[in-house]
């Protein structure tokens, strides 16, 4: 396994967990902290290591290495500081504004390197109406539908992006 090629002590997962992911902090074998992160089956996402590696730490945890057939990620530990909601609005403000420079300061990657968002689109609106159907509905099929219709809505989807998106 990952934690035993990639030579890890591993540390008791992080609580809360993840959304959509196993996460846990490891040491490395030359001392230094990191974070493992196993993604849940039925959750592939193949971009997530393809993006961090794109970004190479600016603006997001860098990336030491990944097996993308476990979709297992070994990431830079950033150790928490201040907790955003504990920011008033200027200061948070201030915060996001400098963490999206770096994002975007990063030359976009080439056309064909990542899924567009087009298609992301259309694949959440297709699982949404999957779920809708397979699931017991939890929701009214009209509050489905306004969320279809908003995804379709013209534009949305016609520049390239490549988003980050961190747990709350």
């Amino acid at each position: 396994d990952a934690a035993s090629a990639w030579q890890l002590q591993v540390g008791a997962p992080f609580e809360p967990g993840g959304n959509v992911g196993w996460v846990a902090p490891v040491r490395r074998a030359d001392g230094s902290d990191a974070v493992l992160k196993v993604e849940c089956p039925g959750h592939r996402n193949p971009w997530a290591a393809k993006g961090l590696q794109h970004w190479a730490g600016r603006g997001a945890a860098r990336l030491f290495d990944s097996d993308e057939a476990t979709q297992v990620l070994l990431l830079e530990r950033c150790v928490p500081g201040t907790n955003g909601d504990d920011l008033d609005v200027a200061t948070a403000n201030v915060s996001v504004a400098s963490v999206l420079a770096e994002l975007h300061a990063v030359d976009p990657p080439a056309d064909d390197e990542f899924e567009p968002l087009a298609m992301l689109v259309e694949r959440s609106r297709e699982t949404m109406w999957d779920w809708f159907e397979r699931f017991e509905p939890p929701v009214d099929r009209g509050v489905v539908a306004r969320a279809d219709e908003l995804a379709r809505v013209p534009g949305v989807a016609q520049f390239d992006y490549l988003l980050l998106g961190w747990p709350r």
